[in-house]
Order: C-alpha cells, then structure tokens, then sequence
C-alpha cells in the first residue's frame, strides 16, 4: 500500500503561487541578462520589492574598425563617477571619456590619430573596475 501525502488546499495554492513568483522571476532574470538593464524583483520572502542596478560594457561596433568606432554602456540607477578609459597594450593611458545619466547609452570614438593595433578600453564606475574589452584599430 502505497500511502499519499494529504495537503490541504491552502497548502496547495501557496505552493503554485511560490512556483509563478519563482517563473516570474526567472523570467527577469533572463531578460536582465539580454539587456544588461536595471531589474525589479519581487523578493517573495520579505515582500518587498527592490532595485538590482547593474553596469555593463558591451562591445565596440564595428571591430576591427579603422578610424571611429562606437562603445556601448549601461549604468547603474545611483552612481558618483563613471569613466571609459582607453589604453594601449602597455597599458598606458591614451584617452578618458566621463559619463553620465544612468541606463544605457554609447560613446563614439575618433581614434583617426592612433596607429592601427589593439588597444583595450575599461569601464569604471565609482573608481570600481566592471569590465574591460579589445577594440582592434585597422588603417589600410
């Protein structure tokens, strides 16, 4: 004999009702991952909801390039200082562009003056490094 769990119908609908939360919330956390946006989440076991704000540094378009070049960002909700600073592969700093305004946005750079090679770019935000990515500068 084969003996089966009794719950009871609260029991039952508090448990779906926790499994949508739990899809819904995957559900963001995918789309949070597409669009590196800022996401609300709804935290199920305070009930409350709160911000997860999130940088990120895409990369340039087009790459290789050969004169300019467009670099994407997104910015956290509440930030101090953001910075894109470009350097050669020695490290040393060739360009620094300040941002601001929180969400997404894109910068163009005119790097008509640099020899071709590669050259690495950073973004910083609050003095904190979040991620740093190769251009490749082709003159013909």
């Amino acid at each position: 004999m084969v003996l089966k769990p009794v719950f009871k119908e609260q029991q039952i609908d508090d448990l779906k009702n926790l499994v949508l939360q739990m899809q819904l919330q995957l559900r963001q956390l995918k789309q949070c991952t597409q669009c590196n946006t800022a996401l609300t989440i709804n935290d199920a076991q305070q009930n409350k909801v709160r911000l997860i704000d999130v940088a990120s540094l895409q990369q340039n378009v087009p790459n290789p390039f050969t004169n300019t070049t467009t670099i994407s960002y997104s910015l956290p909700q509440k930030f101090s200082a953001a910075e894109i600073i470009i350097t050669d592969k020695n490290g040393k700093r060739l360009k620094q562009i300040n941002l601001s305004g929180a969400g997404k946005g894109s910068v163009h750079v005119d790097a008509s003056t640099l020899a071709s090679g590669a050259y690495n770019y950073s973004l910083y935000v609050d003095e904190k490094l979040i991620a740093t990515r190769q251009m490749v500068l082709a003159k013909y």
